[in-house]
């Protein structure tokens, strides 16, 4: 079993508290960009859109690293702790974190901007489905908002 201390010291050298500030920074800027010509039309502040985002991630935050931190207590040993403390305090590994709330960015883009798509393929083949054990079933509202099959 890994120490606390030893933990807390991983912790800083993966900068975990700051990539998962990131983390939450990063989804609300990529769900703002993608919502925000709606807010604007519909009368919605983005700034408090934004917050109704963020709030509820940031909550999870504590409980989070104390749970990872818990896990890894369990999981590991100290001399396993600090062999990971020596490996991720590489320069390499240090630019890699510097770099990944820019990575997490762009692959959080690309899963928003194909939502919707990705939404009606499944309603689509849900409802092709539905029709072929039910031919006489009627549309209904889905959980997105489009008409699909009881």
């Amino acid at each position: 079993m890994a120490s606390r201390d030893r933990v807390a010291k991983l912790f800083e050298t993966l900068q975990v508290s700051k990539q998962f500030d990131a983390i939450i920074e990063n989804t609300s800027s990529v769900m703002r960009d993608k919502y925000s010509t709606e807010c604007l039309e519909d009368g919605i502040d983005p700034a408090e859109f934004h917050r109704i985002v963020t709030e509820p991630v940031g909550l999870l935050k504590d409980g989070l690293l104390e749970l990872v931190a818990q896990i890894y207590t369990e999981i590991f040993t100290d001399e396993e702790v600090d062999e990971l403390v020596s490996i991720y305090s590489s320069p390499t590994f240090q630019r890699l974190l510097e770099l990944t709330p820019e990575i997490h960015k762009r692959t959080m883009t690309f899963v928003v901007d194909r939502m919707d798509e990705i939404q009606a393929q499944v309603e689509e083949k849900v409802e092709a489905l539905l029709e072929t054990k039910n031919p006489t079933t009627k549309p209904r509202r889905s959980p997105w908002g489009m008409d699909s099959l009881d």
